[in-house]
């Protein structure tokens, strides 16, 4: 290695720098940051909850009211069966915005 080295000083001073731009450049990436969806008013989640409940062929009630506080949905009022309360509930969890699903549906 000696002997190369002495032989080709242009090549060590080259890959000494190639190195050093390569360890300055990877040293400035950063890791790609999480993409956060912008909060979504109350109103809004509301208004699709409600849609969505009204849009479900399964359920056979428009007596279920629906509110958001801070992105938390309270459902209340009467369906038909246990079934019916829990596809409420899976309902408001799916809409965008949605943190937690309150559900105070009962059986009538």
């Amino acid at each position: 290695m000696g002997d190369f080295a002495m032989n080709c000083p242009d090549c060590i001073s080259r890959f000494c720098g190639a190195a050093m731009l390569l360890a300055a450049l990877t040293g400035c990436s950063r890791p790609e940051q999480p993409k956060t969806s912008a909060a979504v008013p109350d109103s809004t989640i509301t208004a699709q909850v409600k849609a969505a409940i009204v849009r479900e062929p399964l359920l056979k009630t428009n007596d279920i009211s629906v509110a958001t506080r801070n992105g938390t949905v309270e459902l209340r009022g009467a369906v038909h069966s246990i079934n019916d309360i829990v596809r409420v509930a899976d309902i408001a969890q799916s809409i965008d915005g949605v943190k937690a699903v309150r559900n105070e549906v009962q059986v009538q």
